[in-house]
């Protein structure tokens, strides 16, 4: 009993780092394409939707900050990446509804359809009650349905 909650808490600590490293991931191109598009000039998103990228970016950077300093939970991880989902999709809502043609490279800003995917996926993967898959053939269902 005890190896299966040693490994089950190792899972746990698996999904919490690949959802931390997932997060300094979606700060950093967050932040550096909002920075190099600034500089270029380049940027066609309206201001409201680069204002709520930034404002996840700093819920991001002070989660890592914590990180560093102390000891981040889970459920802070958590927080962070439905909050940035949340934001991606409202840039959806948002971009709808204004006329504006953005480049692939703005989608680094305001997120995509994979990034809100791929956090799902880790959060669901960290959630999950069976960690584990067992295969058995008939033979073994029988003679377990025997023995009892």
């Amino acid at each position: 009993m005890q190896v299966l909650v040693k490994k089950f808490v190792g899972g746990i600590l698996l999904y919490k780092k690949l959802l931390y490293y997932m997060m300094i991931a979606g700060c950093g191109t967050r932040l550096i394409s909002t920075i190099v598009l600034s500089i270029l000039n380049a940027i066609h998103l309206p201001v409201f939707v680069v204002m709520l990228s930034l404002c996840i970016v700093g819920l991001g950077i002070f989660m890592i900050v914590k990180g560093i300093v102390g000891k981040i939970k889970l459920s802070n991880l958590v927080a962070y990446h439905v909050t940035a989902d949340l934001g991606t999709v409202l840039s959806f809502i948002i971009l709808h509804f204004y006329a504006v043609d953005i480049s692939m490279i703005e989608t680094l800003i305001t997120g995509s359809v994979l990034s809100i995917l791929l956090s799902v996926t880790a959060l669901f993967l960290t959630f999950r009650k069976k960690r584990y898959v067992t295969i058995r053939r008939r033979e073994q269902l029988q003679l377990t349905s025997k023995e009892k």
